[in-house]
This record gives structure tokens, C-alpha cells and sequence, in this order.
């Protein structure tokens, strides 16, 4: 007999990292330059840049601090099938798309803030 009580948090677990998946896919083929889209060998990738950078995401929003961790999350919960990159080439392919989820950060926020601006403001203390 399945209870709620163990199924519910995976149930909202997989509806964040679809909800993360479709924002990341619409801002990653609308603004992602085509030389980082069309670069070599993304045929041969075991899973897309979309989905590597949905899982970066969905670990921060989750409270993986280290990229270890994250993995492991992504690997137990998300792909349990094991069909997802070894742990060195998700860190790679993480690292190596660093930019693009910057890009895409800066049009999340564009698109969140509707051409109002905004500012951001550091707490750190600096002499004037």
C-alpha cells in the first residue's frame, strides 16, 4: 500500500524540475547565442545542455551545496535509470556552461521584471 506521506515530496520534486525544465528550454533557444548552441559534438551528449542546466538549478533551489551532492540528488531522484552523464563530465559540462546560465539568469530576471528597474544592492561595507 503507497501512503502519501512518502510519495508527495517526489511528486513536487518532479513538478519544480519541469517547471525549471520548460523556463530553461524557452530562455536557452531564444537567447543562448547559436555558437554555444552549435558547438561540436552535442550529438553525442548523453543528455542536453537544457537539462544539465535544469539540474544546476533544481540542486540550488533544493539546497545542494556542493556539486557532489547535487549529483547524487540528480542521479537518486531525477534519473534513476542511470541515464545520465558520469559525475566528471556533469561537473565539466556544468562548468563549461557556467556563461550560459548567466545568460540565462539575466533573462529570467528581465523577463521576472518587466522592464521596471531594479537594482541590486551589496551589504558590504565600502569606504566612500
Amino acid at each position: 500500500m503507497r501512503s502519501s506521506k512518502y510519495t508527495e515530496h517526489y511528486t513536487d520534486t518532479f513538478i519544480t524540475f519541469k517547471k525549471i525544465m520548460r523556463t530553461v528550454s524557452n530562455i536557452y533557444h531564444n537567447c543562448v547565442p547559436d555558437k554555444i548552441k552549435n558547438r561540436r559534438n552535442t550529438d553525442q551528449l548523453k543528455q542536453r545542455d537544457t537539462v544539465i542546466i535544469a539540474c544546476v538549478i533544481w540542486g540550488i533551489i533544493n539546497g545542494y551545496t556542493i556539486q557532489r551532492a547535487t549529483y547524487r540528488a540528480v542521479c537518486s531522484i531525477l534519473f534513476p535509470n542511470g541515464d545520465f552523464p558520469s559525475r566528471s563530465r556533469f561537473t565539466r559540462l556544468s562548468s563549461n556552461l557556467a556563461y550560459t546560465i548567466k545568460i540565462i539568469r539575466y533573462f529570467f530576471i528581465k523577463k521576472l521584471t518587466k522592464g521596471e528597474l531594479v537594482g541590486i544592492i551589496d551589504s558590504f561595507p565600502s569606504p566612500l
